[in-house]
């Protein structure tokens, strides 16, 4: 444990921030967060506009203070990134920061995770 720890003091910011965010959002996931919250985090995390849609849904998206926003379709500059049927999307202005990428991934990954839990089982009721 103590090689761990000395190993982890020794990581620059940037690795560490990384872990930061898999943590929060591993702990969004833990805590079977909706697909909105997750959404919601995710603007917050990066600091900027963020939202997602699932295939035949509608879009959601949330401002970086938390308020949901209108959304009719993936703004046309956001960095995107798809799980499946889900495409996750942040709307930040001006170059991409060093976590967009991990950001954008985990947000798909987790808001696919959390609509996909609320899907009915289709086998509940057969016998």
């Amino acid at each position: 444990m103590k090689a761990l720890l000395l190993k982890l003091s020794g990581m620059d910011t940037e690795a560490e921030a990384a872990l930061r965010v898999i943590a929060y959002f591993d702990a969004l996931g833990a805590r079977s967060a909706t697909a909105e919250m997750i959404a919601r985090g995710a603007a917050a995390i990066a600091e900027c506009g963020a939202g997602f849609v699932s295939s035949g849904g509608s879009p959601v998206r949330f401002s970086p203070v938390g308020e949901r926003l209108r959304a009719d379709r993936v703004p046309p500059r956001a960095r995107q990134h798809t799980v499946g049927e889900v495409t996750a999307w942040i709307e930040r202005s001006g170059d991409a920061e060093p976590l967009d990428d991990l950001i954008l991934e985990r947000f798909a990954m987790c808001a696919r995770a959390a609509l996909r839990d609320r899907q009915p089982d289709p086998f509940v009721g057969v016998i």
